[in-house]
Parts: structure tokens; C-alpha cells; sequence
């Protein structure tokens, strides 16, 4: 497992949830973030949601410069 198969589940779990709300997606939503944390070794659950965070940004920088 990745980091970056981390990443894209808890992407694509974070918008099926919005989508069509079942707590389903929440828990794996839940799940994968802990994994994120273990995987990165960060302290806490915070850590790695500020992470999770960043990274989306940085994606979001990429795609801005090449257009």
C-alpha cells in the first residue's frame, strides 16, 4: 500500500459520503485516515488530517500553474 492509494481512498470516500451520505463511507472515510497516520508515523489523528489537507493543496497548486 502507498501513500498515494492512501490518499485517493480517503478522496474518493470523502465525496461518496457527501454524495449520498451512508455512514459507510464515514467509517472508511475514519479508517483510512488512521492508516494515513500509521503509514506517516504522525502522532496523532490531527497530523494527519492537516496532511491529507496540504496535500490536497498542493494538487490543487499543480493543476492552477498548468493551466
Amino acid at each position: 500500500m502507498t501513500e498515494d492509494f492512501i490518499i485517493n481512498m480517503l478522496t474518493l470516500n470523502a465525496f461518496t459520503y457527501q454524495k449520498f451520505g451512508d455512514e459507510q463511507y464515514k467509517e472508511a472515510y475514519t479508517n483510512w485516515m488512521y492508516k494515513l497516520q500509521n503509514f506517516k508515523g504522525f502522532d496523532s489523528i490531527e497530523e494527519a488530517c492537516d496532511y491529507y489537507l496540504a496535500q490536497g493543496e498542493m494538487q490543487g497548486d499543480k493543476l492552477t500553474a498548468e493551466i
